[in-house]
């Protein structure tokens, strides 16, 4: 999960997965999310420190109870973040009659069966948790050219 920091309170902001290692800084990760979960920093007077990641399985939010993040024991700080806006976004799954995707399912992996490769991120969900997704793949050039930059890609 992705979660902006408010006043000393965590509010979700997107899905997302390890990705693997930063080429160019051995030792820190890359967290994989949806460009419109960090493109909204500065319209918003956010900062990158802002933002936290946890994948502490954990992890819940009420949408009740002000929809603060609760249950995480361990959040890692951005250090920064990238977006390609020139990146859209292809139409990949039918949600096979399991549900839909719900809203901060953005940036979640869409994955091969059976592996954990990830072939789309999701960028599109709905509230009522309907809808079919609408996902960026990450095996055209585009993307991979942009993932190329942080990541060793296969």
């Amino acid at each position: 999960m992705l979660a902006a920091d408010w006043y000393g309170t965590k509010y979700p902001v997107c899905s997302g997965s390890y990705a693997g290692e930063r080429k160019d800084e051995p030792g820190t990760g890359v967290f994989l999310t949806a460009g419109h979960c960090v493109s909204w920093l500065s319209d918003a007077g956010a900062t990158v420190g802002q933002l936290y990641v946890t994948f502490d399985s954990t992890t819940t939010y009420d949408l009740a109870a002000d929809a603060a993040v609760t249950g995480a024991t361990t959040w890692y700080r951005a250090k920064a973040v990238a977006f390609d806006p020139a990146l859209n976004h292809d139409r990949a799954n039918a949600n096979g009659g399991l549900g839909g995707i719900c809203l901060w399912d953005s940036g979640s992996p869409k994955l091969i069966p059976g592996t954990d490769t990830a072939v789309a991120v999701t960028t599109d969900a709905d509230g009522r948790c309907r809808a079919e997704s609408t996902d960026q793949r990450l095996d055209v050039a585009d993307a991979r050219a942009f993932l190329g930059r942080f990541l060793d890609l296969p």
